[in-house]
């Protein structure tokens, strides 16, 4: 495999699972502010952790055909404007419904980034 196109199929997948981890771990390193600055209790962080796995695991099925159509580029790129919409959204709320709408969004647009690395370097 040449160096030029390992660069063009490896790394924006792998940036993209990148963003993906990011995002499912990044209630950990945010929880104090949010208790903190908007008074959520456990059940709410727990809530809005989930809502992350839920929109995520809900999304595989569709997400199959979709790669199957359009393939894993197109997919994904269009996936990760839903993500990038849902940080947008998030980083602008102020109450538990805007961030699990932000968190739901960010959840459905990352869903397709390890499925659609596995579906390009078979192809």
């Amino acid at each position: 495999m040449s160096l030029l196109l390992f660069a063009r199929v490896f790394l924006p997948f792998a940036l993209g699972y990148f963003i993906s981890y990011f995002f499912r771990n990044v209630n950990a390193i945010i929880e104090a502010d949010l208790v903190r600055d908007l008074g959520f209790s456990a059940a709410g962080l727990g809530l809005l952790t989930s809502v992350y796995f839920i929109s995520f695991a809900s999304f595989q099925l569709p997400l199959g055909l979709l790669l199957d159509r359009f393939g894993p580029r197109r997919t994904e790129s269009t996936l990760l404007l839903f993500a990038a919409l849902g940080a947008l959204v998030f980083s602008q709320a102020d109450s538990l419904g805007g961030l699990i709408f932000g968190r739901l969004l960010i959840g459905f647009g990352v869903s397709a980034c390890l499925m659609a690395s596995f579906k390009a370097y078979v192809l």
